[in-house]
């Protein structure tokens, strides 16, 4: 799909990533929208989510000579305005040294901003792609990275309108990256992330009980009490494992949340007196990567 827009010297691939979520037809609205920059589309859709972003990195590599910017927008993101990718390359002119930028975006579940839009230069590159739970790979550049938190930010909504399935798929994926199983780099910063974050969605549930909301917790608590620690995220999400609580378990499909909201309410109630740090999980995934270091600095393999 190619659209020319007058007004902006930067040549923009923009990479769509999609599996399924409730706005994805906003969202590609939202980019043919746009005005005031030269892009391209590329679409990446119902692929296995680390295999989808191994796409998307192998395809910036392969045009680094054809765009300056690259721009990686999941299938439930919605840009905010049609003026916004132009807003982004601003950024960029005004930052010649920048080659990375993450910018917030407005999340419906938490009703916070968060992280985010990610736009890349042609100067980035991804020397490794071996990472199925985190597939947001910091790339190697020569300039700055730099986290936006003003404006342009936010540029989009984030999951505005979720369908059941995408609420559990949310809170099951995001649970995952807390408890960091199967992974040989775990990461303590990455887990309290996740962790701030899903404790704002249960904290919106007490003030907004949408069920989509429960559903998304109550993914979280799956996820939590799998047996099979072997699991990765990508296997569980992509290859719809998950799916099997989803599609049998009666309460859901009843939307019978009585049960359910206790279960969500044993798992966060009281915990918000004690600091993060000193949940069970993010603990353990302090210990993890302490331990992953050292062994990594005593060169044992993990």
């Amino acid at each position: 799909m190619r659209l020319t827009r007058s007004g902006s010297s930067k040549k923009l691939l923009v990479i769509s990533i999609s599996c399924g979520e409730n706005e994805l037809n906003e969202s590609l609205h939202s980019i043919s929208s746009q005005t005031g920059v030269f892009l391209d589309l590329v679409e990446i859709r119902n692929l296995p989510n680390s295999e989808a972003h191994r796409q998307l990195y192998k395809t910036i590599m392969r045009n680094v000579s054809n765009y300056e910017l690259f721009v990686k927008i999941d299938g439930d993101m919605v840009l905010k305005s049609n003026t916004v990718l132009s807003e982004m390359v601003d950024y960029f002119v005004a930052n010649p040294s920048l080659d990375h930028a993450v910018f917030s975006v407005l999340d419906w579940f938490s009703q916070s901003a968060l992280m985010g839009l990610h736009v890349f230069s042609n100067r980035c590159d991804w020397p490794s792609l071996d990472d199925d739970l985190f597939v947001d790979p910091t790339p190697v550049f020569p300039g700055d990275e730099k986290l936006v938190w003003t404006d342009p930010s936010p540029v989009a909504w984030h999951a505005s309108n979720p369908s059941n399935e995408q609420s559990f798929r949310f809170g099951y994926h995001r649970y995952l990256k807390i408890l960091q199983r199967g992974t040989s780099r775990p990461s303590f910063r990455r887990a309290e992330f996740h962790y701030d974050l899903l404790t704002l969605v249960y904290k919106q549930l007490k003030l907004d009980p949408d069920p989509r909301r429960i559903i998304a917790l109550y993914g979280c608590y799956c996820a939590k009490n799998s047996q099979d620690s072997g699991y990765t995220s990508d296997r569980i999400i992509s290859e719809r494992d998950y799916m099997g609580v989803f599609d049998t378990n009666a309460q859901l499909k009843n939307e019978d949340f009585s049960e359910i909201i206790k279960n969500i309410d044993s798992m966060w109630e009281g915990r918000f007196a004690w600091k993060t740090f000193f949940q069970s999980e993010i603990f353990n995934a302090w210990i993890r990567q302490g331990v992953s270091k050292v062994k990594s600095h005593l060169f044992i393999k993990n």
